[in-house]
């Protein structure tokens, strides 16, 4: 049928247009029979046909009784028992279809029943031949007797309304919506009409997606889905229970099911994605708003302890229920939603059970597999500003400064997301835009050349799908297995018409080692079908990319890359870098499951550490032809088409991550191994020392838990090699070596000692280095404080310098206290450990062996401590000729308290907490990030924590609840008394700070 036909306007038997006059049931009938026809030309198989024309049969008997029931000739009720004796007696149909087929029968009726009650209400007559009959037949009806003038349906005998002199009018009119708003208003106008025909159209579509008749209603309405209703339709197999009404009478069908509630991120991405298959095919224009919603609930409940999920899921129902009441707003326009956000996710659990539910957010590895350079940092500054903050602020049981390597047995319900589990929430990926599906020069140039062009990878398709068939976000999975059929599309939008069609940014490699190298490499590219056969000039469409042969990092072998961020028009610049981030597993997670290990099996279990890597990750999934077409490479004078993903390319990395996401879902929830993680293109895990399999393809004996997970790549045709598949009990993971048995994460020597190296030469008075040279040794310092994170205040002076500079080859000066700061970082870190997993642990205030509490003015420090039965209040006087300003003196209260706690007892306490109710310091000391001189103060303390193995927070408290430190702060031991009478005062002297200025 030609999409440009009027569905509303077909020739009647004598010729004419004159859709008025068709009955009711024969616009219904149309209706159908369109649907019957596009479904039957689509069917190419023989039982298809017979099925097709079983159905037709059906479907017209149903409708001759519809058209029975129109003309007067039978009751409703007798239709439907008919109807119902059709649809049972039809053995091709199972209980669900007999069901839905039926509601649709039932709605039809319904609609020619109103239609019938208006034309009767109004004087009119659709059909004079029946208004005849009817008058002269005495068991015709005019009026259907036998419903209820109760019945749904429009009653014409209501007043019409004047819409404009409506009061709300003149305001409505001057309103301008979003083209998408105003698209979904009209279609819901339209569906209000008549949504019954509406939903049977609907349920008669070959494609409709399943979805209970309830919520079809609910979703024509406008109205918001009852999201627990969805779920527990998902997990029910019996047929929907319902209720229709035939005039007084009303009948129930199906069987009662108990209702599930949604309750958890998985609950609610299972229902959603039902939901959303259906509202697209309702608004197909709102796919990307959504899209983007998904990904905005889905970020909050990773953030947000699971024992915190119901609030996210009130969020999102007060969200839905605004959007649906206002019509003004998107789901996508998250700024409307503040106040919502503030009531369901940030408001404090008046229960108690969340009080930590701000405190810890889940952190994602999102990093590059090397250290970056880095650019300037932001530092505390101290402000005006001193707001209160709550006792469960974001650092309350985890510093800021321990980035991820901190643990902690009981997370408050907190489960972290690994790669696996986020396949569950992962968006569907992308498949090529329109404007390239309407690409006719690139699509005639791979038609013509198809040698040129193809899809290259090892990947057992068929048994990935059989393998995830269980998996819980199907759509995500389909468009991964579609992309390693046909292609992965790396979300670009090419949609800019200045892009020329055809563009050379070649340029050719000037070094012999390197020219010899890409040889070889193109070689190996050809021999595996990841390039074509070399052509001498590009073909109209195609566009190539500039190769690059690079070290590899700590190596001394070569890397042939592509340059996607050539100029001019970098195709990298092409893509969204919001939507190509992948959550990547980090060296958290495997601690954690080590310290899970070390609670099952105890100290004495030998543990090993096992990391297997697969062999040209990147490059075993194959790019979509129309992208390939633009990413030709130029290797000694010949052009090659690039069929695979590559290393260069900004959704690379993405692509890759989305494949492996699922292959880790396999290994995770379906072989069940446990606790295995990936990064990149490295998978790796823990396994006790003596659990160990036979791998016959290498003839070996690996960790269980490593040889189950070779197995399944090889079922899924997943390179591997040899040299790559490790294991032992200390083991180099994500660049840091893990000691699964002394439970420590630190650098290896090698790579300390050359770190420590580079700095010392680095860090001498007046050496004038570019930007770069701080960047390059910035980032290579900051990738070594994953394993030395209490370090972080010995790069504040190097930062400082970068600051506001961007010019690359602008040369820096090294001053004296850049170097200081650095000379101390490389002291501590040649004599620490690193970081050690079972210590490493979150606490908060409520698990301190000591508390304390400060404050200062202007004139005076001041702390109090109790101590068993003892208060005990120290006092400082400042001196007249001090010029620090009131931030440097509230953080030196915290220090003086924290040595006072070290040398308070021996053995010193283990963890200490501070109160303070200025938040600067809360925030420096928590991120152990701070400008001069306030980072001296930073260095003493951790001076002090690193000697004597103390670890100390400082939370903040509410100035009005600080009034003993206040007041021993001001030498107001009066107020003290009356505070706490038994107060033993006495008067301190701040402790000297390293490198910068001292107590006097």
């Amino acid at each position: 049928m030609s999409d440009n036909v009027n569905p509303t306007t077909e020739q009647n038997a004598g010729g004419s247009s004159s859709p008025a006059q068709s009955t009711i049931s024969d616009q219904i009938w149309q209706i159908i029979d369109r649907t019957s026809t596009d479904t039957a030309e689509s069917s190419n198989n023989q039982q298809g046909k017979q099925s097709d024309s079983a159905e037709s049969t059906l479907r017209r008997s149903c409708m001759a009784l519809t058209k029975e029931f129109e003309n007067g000739d039978i009751s409703k009720a007798s239709a439907l028992l008919k109807i119902r004796a059709l649809l049972a007696a039809a053995d091709f149909l199972d209980n669900n279809a007999q069901s839905s087929s039926f509601e649709f029968y039932v709605d039809v009726l319904d609609t020619i029943h109103a239609e019938l009650s208006e034309s009767a209400g109004k004087g009119k007559v659709s059909d004079p031949t029946r208004d005849t009959v009817n008058q002269s037949s005495s068991n015709k009806r005019e009026k259907l007797p036998d419903e209820s003038d109760d019945d749904d349906g429009p009653h014409s005998s209501r007043p019409k309304i004047d819409i404009a002199a409506l009061p709300w009018s003149s305001r409505t009119s001057s309103i301008q919506l979003s083209p998408e708003l105003e698209k979904t208003r009209v279609i819901l106008e339209n569906f209000s009409r008549d949504p019954k025909l509406v939903k049977a159209s609907i349920l008669s579509q070959p494609d409709c997606p399943p979805f209970s008749s309830e919520d079809w209603e609910n979703l024509i309405a406008g109205k918001p889905a009852n999201f627990d209703h969805i779920f527990t339709s998902i997990h029910t197999t019996a047929v929907e229970r319902e209720t229709q009404k035939f005039g007084n009478v009303e009948f129930k069908f199906g069987s009662q099911v108990a209702g599930k509630t949604i309750s958890s991120h998985g609950d609610w991405i299972i229902t959603w994605d039902r939901y959303f298959d259906a509202a697209i095919f309702a608004f197909p224009h709102r796919i990307s708003e959504f899209n983007a919603y998904r990904t905005h609930i889905s970020q909050l409940f990773s953030c947000t302890p699971s024992s915190s999920h119901s609030r996210v899921i009130n969020y999102d129902k007060a969200v839905r229920l605004r959007v649906s009441q206002t019509r003004r707003y998107l789901l996508s326009d998250f700024g409307a939603f503040n106040d919502l956000n503030i009531r369901w996710i940030q408001a404090p659990s008046w229960g108690g059970n969340d009080r930590f539910s701000s405190t810890s957010g889940v952190a994602h590895a999102d990093t590059h597999m090397f250290a970056e350079n880095v650019g300037a940092t932001v530092m505390s500054n101290p402000t005006a500003r001193n707001q209160t903050l709550t006792r469960t602020e974001l650092w309350y049981r985890r510093p800021r400064y321990a980035r991820d390597l901190i643990w902690a047995d009981d997370d408050g319900g907190l489960k972290r997301i690994t790669l696996a589990k986020s396949s569950e929430f992962m968006l569907p990926l992308p498949r090529p835009p329109e404007n390239e599906v309407l690409n006719d020069l690139a699509i005639k140039t791979i038609k013509e050349n198809p040698h040129l062009f193809r899809i290259t990878s090892p990947i057992h398709v068929h048994e990935l799908k059989d393998l995830l068939v269980s998996h819980p976000n199907q759509r995500f999975v389909k468009s991964v297995l579609t992309g390693i059929k046909y292609g992965f599309w790396p979300w670009a939008d090419t949609n800019d018409p200045s892009i020329p069609h055809t563009l050379d940014r070649s340029y050719p490699l000037k070094d012999p080692d390197h020219i010899l190298f890409s040889r070889e490499q193109r070689d190996i590219g050809i021999s595996a079908h990841r390039f074509s056969a070399g052509f001498p000039e590009l073909l109209p469409g195609m566009q190539s990319i500039p190769t690059v042969v690079v070290p590899k990092p700590r190596s001394n072998k070569l890397r042939l890359t592509v340059n996607h961020s050539a100029e001019p028009f970098p195709p990298n610049s092409w893509i969204d870098r919001r939507h190509v981030s992948v959550k990547l597993d980090n060296l958290h997670d495997l601690g954690a499951a080590l310290r899970q290990m070390r609670r099952v099996y105890g100290h004495e279990k030998q543990l090993v550490v096992f990391k297997s890597d697969v062999s040209a990750a990147y490059r075993r999934l194959p790019m979509e032809p129309r992208w390939q077409i633009r990413q030709v490479v130029y290797i000694d004078g010949q052009f090659h088409v690039d069929h695979n993903n590559n290393f260069g390319n900004r959704a690379g990395g993405a692509i890759w991550g989305s494949f492996f996401a699922l292959v880790m879902w396999i290994a995770t929830y379906v072989l069940l191994l446990g606790d295995i993680f990936a990064y990149v293109d490295d998978a790796f895990g823990a396994e006790l020392a003596e659990n160990m399999t036979y791998y016959e393809p290498y003839g070996e004996f690996f960790p269980t838990k490593q040889a189950k997970f070779l197995m399944l790549l090889d079922k899924l045709g997943t390179p591997h090699e040899r040299p790559k598949q490790l294991y032992g009990p200390n083991l180099l993971v994500i660049g840091l070596e893990v000691d699964a048995n002394a439970m420590t994460i630190t650098m290896p020597l090698e790579a300390r000692s050359d770190l420590i190296a580079a700095i010392k030469s680095f860090a001498v008075i007046g050496c004038h280095w570019k930007l770069r040279e701080f960047q390059r040794i910035g980032g290579w310092t900051n990738w070594g404080l994953n394993a030395y994170p209490l370090l972080c205040p010995g790069l504040s002076g190097l930062y400082d310098k970068m600051a506001g500079k961007s010019k690359a080859d602008q040369r820096i000066w090294v001053n004296k206290s850049v170097c200081e700061e650095l000379l101390w970082l490389t002291e501590k870190m040649e004599t620490m450990s690193g970081v050690r997993i079972l210590e490493s642990e979150e606490w908060g205030a409520e698990n301190a062996d000591l508390t304390l509490f400060t404050d200062a003015c202007p004139g005076g420090l001041g702390f109090w401590v109790a101590i068993g039965n003892v208060t005990l209040g120290f006092q400082f006087s400042v001196p007249a000729e001090w010029s620090f300003d009131i931030f440097y003196l509230e953080a030196l209260t915290v220090l003086a308290a924290i040595t006072f706690a070290i040398s308070s007892s021996l053995p010193p306490p283990k963890c200490v907490a501070i109160f303070t109710d200025n938040s600067n310091s809360v925030d420096i000391f928590n991120s152990l990030k701070a400008h001069a001189p306030h980072n001296n103060i930073l260095l003493t303390a951790v001076n002090h924590a690193i000697e004597s193995n103390v670890q100390f927070r400082v939370f903040h408290i509410p100035g009005t609840e600080n009034g003993i430190a206040d007041a021993l702060s001001r030498f107001d031991n009066d107020r003290v008394f009356d505070l706490c009478p038994d107060t033993a005062i006495s008067t301190f002297q701040p402790p000297r700070v390293l490198l910068g200025a001292a107590s006097k």
